[in-house]
């Protein structure tokens, strides 16, 4: 029996390093993969633009180039994104299943100009080092991108209306202490689509990195077993 094949995605102004506590954990029963997006991590590939499509267009090559043909993704924020993306394509794929972690849903044009006005050297000098090491692109570069990519969002949000014929189950799971996603927005996005289904992560923020690796990983697992098993 072939192993199915895990593609775990990661957010905004991250890498593929968010994952590595999570992912090992599910590289014994499955084939995974912990791809950068370009101008992420150690990633030295460009894009003609930095938007979401063209992040989901990467994708698309990715899983091709992979000859990667049973899959499930596993998306945190913007990552969640970006495989929702993917799923609007669900009539040539062969994505059996996706998991958003904390990805925001409620997007329009200020929404998106007022999660840009976060992005500045200033407001994220806590970090700015962190970012520094993790990326090879200097950190003005994984901002401008970054700000294009929500910017991208608003001028053209996915909505409820584009999945009225997806068929491939969705896992929407949200932090109880996440402040940038609210319960809500994921309930009004899912609103009369059967396949899509929302759990609550008692006591979980927003930033992935401060989860409880052991309650996501023991969450995800559960999802996978109802799922492959």
């Amino acid at each position: 029996m072939k192993k199915t094949h895990l593609i775990f995605l990661h957010g905004a102004l991250g890498s593929q390093l968010q994952w590595q506590p999570i992912s090992s954990q599910f590289e014994k029963e499955y084939v995974v993969h912990v791809p950068n997006f370009p101008g992420h991590g150690q990633s030295n590939t460009a894009l003609k633009e930095s938007s979401y499509l063209t992040l989901a267009e990467w994708l698309d090559n990715y899983i091709q180039a992979n000859a990667i043909t049973n899959y499930g993704i596993i998306g945190y924020s913007m990552g969640g994104y970006i495989g929702l993306q993917h799923l609007l394509k669900n009539t040539k794929i062969n994505c059996e299943f996706l998991i958003t972690i904390a990805t925001k849903l409620a997007w329009n044009q200020e929404i998106a100009e007022k999660e840009v006005e976060q992005l500045t050297l200033e407001k994220l000098e806590p970090i700015a080092n962190k970012l520094r090491e993790e990326h090879l692109v200097t950190i003005e570069t994984l901002l401008k991108n970054t700000q294009e990519i929500l910017l991208s969002i608003g001028k053209k949000p996915l909505l409820n209306s584009d999945f009225a014929n997806n068929k491939i189950p969705v896992f929407m799971l949200l932090g109880g202490k996440d402040k940038m996603v609210t319960a809500q927005e994921i309930l009004s996005f899912q609103e009369n689509q059967p396949n899509m289904y929302f759990e609550h992560l008692e006591n979980q923020p927003h930033l992935l990195e401060r989860m409880d690796p052991l309650l996501l990983t023991e969450k995800i697992a559960l999802i996978l077993k109802t799922l492959i098993n």
